[in-house]
Parts: structure tokens; C-alpha cells; sequence
């Protein structure tokens, strides 16, 4: 895949399409190898039992993990038509979502592997060393709940439609807390 080999050598390229730079990459590369020998070990990329060892040929469309791992993480990053990376990539729509579903998984397990997970939980944040947090909180429309008290509770007097800040929780915490997000409009 000459995409990934050409890009890699563009340092800033490389870094807007997946978010890591090339030696962030390539710590994690490691991490995502043993997580996807293991699943194709025992699966083919349809999600069927492996009749035969897994091995890179000329007919797949990753010749390596690393092409792989690439792929998942440009496509997570930007989220194209899977036609448009279809053709960045040589394959069928069809062939984008199947790699698409089945990297997806391969590469969140990789990231708990190393460690670099996001979360949320505002007691782990705490305990991160440094200087303050912040969180991005998005409201989400509800439907307007029956019950006065919590009517109160979700409506801010700013809108006319009832919203919940999904992270609510985590404004108790003692770590600054970006606001809700205001953009957009309801469909």
C-alpha cells in the first residue's frame, strides 16, 4: 500500500490523518500486532473460523500490520465515505466497511494495551499528574421528562427544548469543566 509508506515519510501528513505522530505510531504498533495475530490466528477477515495460517499475500489489501493499523486509525480519524477511502485505499466500499468492523475492535483492545484509553471517569482524571483537566460536555436533546422536579433539573431557561449534558457527572469534580456546546441547530 504505497499510501502508508509515502505518507509516513511526511511527518505533518502523516499526523493529520491518523493523530499520532510517526514514533507515537510506532510505540504502538507493537501493541496492535499481538492484538490482531491473535484475532486472525483463529478468524479471516470475514469473521469465519480460519481454516488455514494466517500470512500476508500479495491478494490482501494490507501487506503488513502496520498498513493495517495505519488504515484503522486514518479511518476512525476522519471519517471519509467508504467510497472515498476506497479508492485511497484500492478496495471496495464493501471491503472498507468489513476492514472497517473488524479493526475497530483490534485497535481499541491495542489501546487498552498501552495504556491509552480516554476516559471519563473524573476520579481517574484527578489522579493524572499536572495542572487542571478540562472535559468537553455536549448537550443532548431528551424528550421533556413528566415529573416537574426533573423537568427543572434538565431545562436551563436558555432554550426551549429540554437538553442533558451528556458527562454531566463529571462537573462535580474538581477539575475544570469546558461548558455546554451551543452549536447547531435541532433537526
Amino acid at each position: 500500500m504505497r499510501i502508508y509508506h509515502s505518507t509516513r515519510k511526511n511527518r505533518r501528513q502523516f499526523l493529520a490523518l491518523t493523530t499520532l505522530k510517526v514514533n507515537e505510531f510506532d510505540e504502538l504498533l507493537p501493541f496492535f500486532r499481538d492484538s490482531a495475530s491473535l484475532v486472525f490466528e483463529t478468524m479471516n477477515e470475514f469473521g469465519q473460523p480460519r481454516l488455514r495460517k494466517f500470512k500476508f499475500t500479495s491478494r490482501m489489501h494490507f501487506q503488513s500490520y502496520e498498513e493495517m493499523l495505519f488504515f484503522a486509525l486514518y479511518y476512525l480519524k476522519t471519517n471519509p465515505f467508504q467510497e472515498e477511502a476506497g479508492a485511497m485505499f484500492g478496495m471496495y466500499q464493501s471491503q472498507v466497511s468489513r476492514w472497517a468492523n473488524r479493526l475497530e475492535p483490534i485497535l481499541s483492545q491495542a489501546l487498552a494495551l498501552a495504556g491509552c484509553l480516554p476516559t471519563q471517569d473524573p476520579q481517574v482524571l484527578a489522579e493524572l499528574p499536572g495542572g487542571p483537566k478540562l472535559m468537553d460536555v455536549t448537550e443532548r436533546p431528551i424528550d421533556r421528562p413528566a415529573d416537574g422536579g426533573r423537568q427543572k433539573a434538565y431545562y436551563s431557561g436558555k432554550k426551549k427544548a429540554f437538553h442533558k449534558e451528556h458527562g454531566d457527572n463529571q462537573r462535580e469534580s474538581s477539575n475544570r469543566v469546558l461548558g455546554p456546546h451551543h452549536g447547531g441547530q435541532r433537526a
